[in-house]
């Protein structure tokens, strides 16, 4: 009967120890799901902020492909009116070439008659001497 009594504290106190043990394990187990759910939350939170920042990052970099359009685009313009400034710029001065040869020959010419009315002045001149001498 001792033996059965001691036998039965002895299962009564390993009983116990196994139940404080088995209490240890919970309050670790919910300890650790607690810092488990903690964690999945800061993952969570820094997911969603890292998304916001992808979306904010977005933004700003098609916002700077369109200024980067527009540049282009602004670039090309002025460009092009530069190359047309400057083929109408060649194309004045071809026509200003053109107006300084005539004017040369007009001159040239001016100066061809001017010396024909000289000659002719000068031939009548003379004709008119000899026609009052022959009078």
């Amino acid at each position: 009967e001792e033996d059965s009594k001691a036998l039965a504290e002895e299962v009564v106190r390993l009983t116990g120890a196994l139940k404080a043990e088995m209490g240890n394990s919970n309050e670790a187990f919910k300890t650790y799901e607690v810092k488990v759910s903690e964690l999945q939350k800061k993952v969570a939170e820094a997911e969603e902020k890292l998304k916001d920042e992808l979306k904010v990052k977005g933004a700003e970099t098609r916002e700077m492909q369109e200024v980067l359009r527009k540049d282009r685009l602004l670039k090309d313009v002025k460009a092009r009116e530069l190359q047309e400034m400057l083929k109408e710029e060649r194309m004045l001065k071809q026509e200003r070439l053109r107006a300084e040869s005539k004017v040369k020959q007009g001159e040239a010419k001016a100066s061809e008659l001017q010396q024909m009315l000289t000659d002719a002045k000068a031939t009548l001149q003379e004709e008119t001497k000899l026609l009052n001498a022959a009078l």
